[in-house]
Parts: C-alpha cells; structure tokens; sequence
C-alpha cells in the first residue's frame, strides 16, 4: 500500500510540474494580453482625455491587482516610474515583456500627451508582436509541457519499482 501511495505521489507530482510550466505559458499570454489593451487605453486615456497619471487606476480598473501591487503614492518618496518598476518585477513573464511593460510606466508622465501617446502606439506595436510569439509558444509546448510531466513521472515510477 505504502508503494502504491508513493508512485501515485510521484505522478501527481510530476503532473503538477508540467501544469505549472503550461500554466506559465498561459499566464505570459494573459499578461500580455492585458498590458497590450492597456497601452492602447492609455493612449487614448492621455492622448483624448489628460488623464492626470493618479487617476489611471480608477479608469483603467482591469488590472486591478498590478495597481495594487504598485500602489503608488502622489506625494510619497517614489516616483510614478520606480512605483511602476516595482511592479512590473512582480509580474510572471520573461524579461523581454517585463522590459516592454517598464517602458510603458518610463513613458508616463514624461512627455507632452501626443508623445506618450505615439510612444504608447509604439510599445503597443512591440507588445502584439510578443504576444504572437507566447501564443505560439503556448500552442507549440503546452500540451507538451503537461504531458512531459505526466509521463516522466510514470517513468520514474517505472525506475523505482
């Protein structure tokens, strides 16, 4: 019994590697997804409206947990860049994405509206094409990332019995 429990152990635990990798892939798509969509919103945020940088928050609430996690202060000792910095380290994605997604936050607040705005077209241009890349990677290895796991922990289980 106690060398059944262990073998099923070993698979599950394998399984849930090669589900964390998938689940990766899959989070670098919806990251990118999101920050794509924002850069395209804030363009119009500040290019249309002069959204002043405080307010973004309250009017672009989908990506409610990056503003929570940057949680940026008018007043206090960080600026509007290092807070957006900060952020975006927290994030689950390569650094390539996370260095598109510091160049957003380095945009804001620095130029007149139209540059930011352009700028953001920009970066938004860059972000699409970073995002085709992780859906190609997600369709191209994530199913065999989850089976990968699967079946290198049947194999272990083989070695050991």
């Amino acid at each position: 019994m106690p060398a059944a429990l262990g073998a099923v152990l070993v698979v599950t635990g394998c399984a849930g590697l090669g589900l964390a990798a998938l689940y990766r892939l899959i989070a670098r798509v919806k990251v990118l997804s999101a920050f794509m969509l924002l850069a395209d919103r804030l363009g119009g945020e500040i290019g249309f409206f002069l959204t002043p940088l405080p307010e973004l928050p309250e009017r672009l609430p989908e990506l409610r947990r990056f503003w929570e996690v940057m949680d940026y202060r008018p007043y206090g000792a960080e600026t509007y860049q290092q807070a957006w910095s900060r952020a975006a380290e927290s994030l689950d994605i390569t650094e390539a994405d996370r260095s598109l997604v510091r160049e957003i936050g380095g945009v804001l607040g620095r130029y007149d509206a139209e540059n930011q705005a352009r700028t953001l077209s920009l970066l938004r241009k860059q972000l699409e094409i970073s995002l085709s890349i992780a859906r190609e990677n997600r369709a191209k290895y994530g199913r065999l990332y989850g089976m990968l796991g699967l079946l290198g922990g049947i194999l272990l289980v083989v070695i050991f019995i």
